[in-house]
């Protein structure tokens, strides 16, 4: 007899405006995914949870969501499809995985086969979270640089100055 496990996915855009015409991993790319996982591995996907927010936020709607499921003992699996798509701050991602981990939730990151119940799994997951802060802080510096290369060109940024 198979016991299928409860699951819940958890999709992630930074905006509406990205999206797979757009050559992004969209919610419907990481809906299908997710789903098709879930199929293959008999788990009882009960909800697609999404977030149309930064990664790099600690308190978002769909986080918080899945917490109460968490809280409320429905949730034996959470699915994502990759460390970096779900979250971006190393901080965040820290704080969901040792919640997950409290709450005996395994956390399965599709795209890069990792799974938190394995001991190799819990490693790369410290691993994708390293990688996912480091990923935004060259978003950030290269977001400021731009920033600081339109002032000393004369532009200024956030007001009705023309930029020439």
């Amino acid at each position: 007899e198979i016991i299928m496990k409860n699951t819940f996915s958890l999709v992630r855009i930074s905006t509406s405006i990205q999206s797979e015409e757009n050559g992004g991993t969209g919610i419907q790319f990481q809906t299908e995914k997710l789903s098709q996982y879930s199929k293959l591995n008999d788990f009882n996907l009960i909800k697609t949870i999404t977030d149309v927010c930064s990664g790099g936020l600690e308190t978002r709607d769909g986080i918080e969501e899945l917490k109460l499921h968490i809280r409320n003992g429905e949730v034996d699996v959470v699915l994502i499809w990759n460390v970096s798509r779900a979250f971006r701050s190393m901080i965040a991602f820290t704080k969901f995985y040792e919640y997950l981990k409290n709450h005996n939730v395994e956390l399965i990151s599709v795209s890069e086969g990792i799974r938190s119940s394995r001991k190799e799994g819990e490693m790369m997951f410290g691993i994708m979270c390293s990688i996912a802060g480091y990923e935004k802080e060259i978003i950030t510096e290269r977001m400021v640089s731009g920033r600081n290369t339109k002032v000393k060109n004369g532009c200024w940024h956030g007001t009705l100055s023309p930029c020439v």
